[in-house]
């Protein structure tokens, strides 16, 4: 698309040009050719080259912090705690963290109010966060008992996640501002896509590293390896960040920071979904923390396995980030949400079946996880962007975040006790083996399913029902299944 008016008028404004992605003048073609691939834009939805070229950089920094985030979290993370000595108490712990730290999203959001700008902010917290995992593939080498190496890892990982939290919901209010709400669903998927591409390329890397690794007796360079790999990534997104532009930021007209906080609660629409969203968090953080340390300790798999079902389901979720974008642009957000949801809540049963019937149900499992989280992650983030206004909008996402981080702290304390009190417990019945972690993972499902109830309350900005819904994710997924070479022809020569 030629530089419109606007666009010229911003190339030659010195103030302005500092804060847009390329600050000398018009880029390469070839990052044209790539911010029309990663934007997804086309003629149904015009935009300026600007706005395209941030998109196109929003992706790439999605792209790298995945990296960054599937090698410093998931798997890796619940082995090196393992490897540290981590109990089941310190599993749940761990696993709350990055939902704990969104405590601090309201400060967050106060310090981005008085500075006037959410750059500075989210640059200086995230390089922090980041660089702190230097230290933490350090631990291993370091003259300490292994309770010492353990409770300097959880208080490094907690400062870590404290300084992301601080900006989290102020980037979210960023990206809000930067995709047109008739592209958000859209946009927002083929991001998720990218995501999924880097996270699969860190899961499969960083699975091979650490099996090699350990099948040398060097487990602990295994992981300084992954981890120092993952710092590169992430300060690189960190860059990514520093060269967005930034719409200029809608400030709040209210006054005081206690008034400004607690307006989200005062909201019937938004004070619903937050209702919705904490019996789900706490359901979430009842199970969360103790599935890969079941699938190590129970079911005895690898860490090339664990690396195949978290592949598995970001493959899977690539596809349908494709799909859930698209259908709720068209069809509205709370039907695609409810049926994710219920997929999500289905999940835990699958794993209790896991241990008698074996490892289909595990990679069943992150099939649907994969089916279902994908549409789930477009549908949390765009609702909340739906029913919170533009002025102030970084409280709306705090508020929610910080109650989302108590509950799941909430349901994995309760659980990391209860896993305590009942460790070594075995049963069998109908000829099907359970364990102490089957216990949580039920609970975890029931909470869910009354999640899902709940959403169904939930006002939808363009909700044209649930049949719509899902006559268009079919139409979807029949249409790529057409452009594939053989599954493609294999319809086309159907009957009728």
């Amino acid at each position: 698309m030629p530089p419109t008016a606007e666009d010229t008028t911003d190339i030659r404004n010195a103030s302005t040009t500092a804060h847009l992605p390329f600050p000398r003048g018009a880029p390469h073609p070839a990052w044209r050719r790539l911010s029309g691939l990663v934007t997804g834009a086309d003629r149904k939805h015009p935009m300026t080259s600007r706005q395209r070229d941030a998109l196109a950089v929003l992706s790439i920094e999605g792209f790298l912090s995945s990296i960054y985030l599937i090698l410093t979290t998931s798997a890796f993370l619940s082995a090196f705690a393992l490897m540290l000595g981590a109990s089941d108490m310190h599993m749940a712990l761990i696993t709350s963290i990055p939902s704990v730290s969104n405590i601090l999203g309201l400060v967050g959001a106060a310090i981005a109010e008085r500075l006037g700008t959410r750059r500075l902010l989210t640059v200086v917290t995230s390089a922090l966060s980041r660089l702190l995992w230097i230290p933490i593939c350090l631990l291993p080498f370091l003259p300490l008992d292994p309770r010492e190496a353990l409770h300097l890892f959880l208080l490094l990982i907690v400062i870590s996640g404290l300084m992301q939290g601080v900006s989290t919901n102020v980037f979210q209010g960023w990206i809000a501002d930067l995709v047109p709400e008739s592209l958000r669903g859209r946009y927002m998927g083929r991001r998720n896509r990218i995501i999924n591409v880097g996270s699969i390329i860190a899961m499969l890397a960083g699975g091979a590293v650490l099996d090699l690794a350990r099948d040398n007796g060097a487990e602990a360079f295994g992981f300084a390896a992954v981890f120092l790999v993952a710092v590169v990534f992430g300060l690189g997104s960190v860059e990514a960040i520093r060269r967005e532009w930034e719409p200029p930021m809608e400030r709040v007209a209210q006054r005081g920071f206690l008034r400004n906080a607690t307006r989200p609660f005062r909201d019937p629409d938004f004070r619903g979904l937050i209702a919705c969203f904490a019996l789900l968090h706490f359901s979430l953080g009842f199970s969360a923390p103790f599935f890969f340390p079941y699938l190590i300790k129970d079911v005895g798999v690898s860490n090339t396995q664990l690396a195949s079902f978290v592949v598995t389901s970001l493959a899977i979720g690539a596809v349908f980030h494709g799909i859930w974008g698209p259908v709720m642009d068209r069809a509205g957000i709370r039907p695609a949400l409810s049926i994710n949801v219920a997929t999500i809540a289905f999940i835990p049963f699958l794993y209790v079946a896991s241990l008698s019937g074996g490892l289909f149900f595990v990679y069943l499992a992150w099939i649907l996880a994969g089916i279902s989280w994908s549409g789930f992650s477009i549908a949390s983030m765009n609702l909340p962007f739906a029913l919170s206004p533009r002025e102030g909008r970084s409280y709306y996402l705090a508020a929610l975040n910080i109650v989302m981080g108590l509950m799941f702290l909430a349901g994995a304390w309760i659980s990391g006790v209860m896993a305590e009190r009942i460790a070594g417990w075995r049963g069998e019945f109908l000829g099907v083996q359970f364990v102490h972690y089957h216990v949580l993972f039920v609970i975890s499902a029931l909470g869910r399913f009354g999640s899902m109830l709940l959403f169904r309350r939930v006002r939808d900005v363009k909700n044209r029902g649930l049949l719509l819904t899902l006559m268009y994710a079919g139409e979807l997924i029949y249409l790529k299944a057409a452009a594939m070479p053989y599954v493609g022809g294999a319809l086309k020569k159907r009957p009728g």
